[in-house]
């Protein structure tokens, strides 16, 4: 990527919603666990090693972004950290056994945890007047994840 590019994205980012931000992290997820499952039937170690690992980081940082602040938000984050905590363990056998079928079950687990962010946003988006006449403040959005 260019340094132009960079530079675009982190401003895109920074006027990005919260909800935004983290489906994009969910995509980058699935897109580096498809690598990682193109590397483990390449048996290409390090390649497989390095996507996963990255995953693990982005998994880490939403997993420190948790707000426990009511108990409503408590128990979905204690929801959401056991999501984190088994697609961490799909990671480990990836990497542990070379295996494709956990690699593969992450790739799903994200992928459908990133659809249902998609279907928050269109939710939080729906509720919001089309054309406030003074700023307000976001309405925080009421989720049930079963695990």
């Amino acid at each position: 990527m260019t340094y132009g590019a960079d530079i675009y994205r982190k401003n895109t980012r920074a006027a990005a919603t919260p909800i935004q931000i983290v489906i994009e992290l969910y995509d980058e997820a699935v897109q580096l666990m498809e690598e990682a499952l193109k590397a483990v039937h390449e048996n290409r170690y390090e390649d497989r090693f390095n996507a996963t690992e990255r995953v693990r980081v982005i998994l880490s940082g939403l997993v420190e972004a948790l707000d426990r602040s009511t108990p409503e938000q408590a128990q979905l984050a204690d929801r959401l950290q056991e999501f984190y905590s088994m697609v961490g363990q799909l990671l480990a056998r990836t990497n542990i056994r070379n295996d494709a079928e956990s690699c593969q079950q992450a790739i799903d687990s994200l992928r459908n945890m990133g659809d249902t962010w998609r279907e928050l946003r269109k939710q939080a988006e729906s509720e919001q007047p089309e054309t406030p006449t003074e700023p307000m403040a976001r309405e925080s959005v009421s989720v049930e994840v079963s695990a």
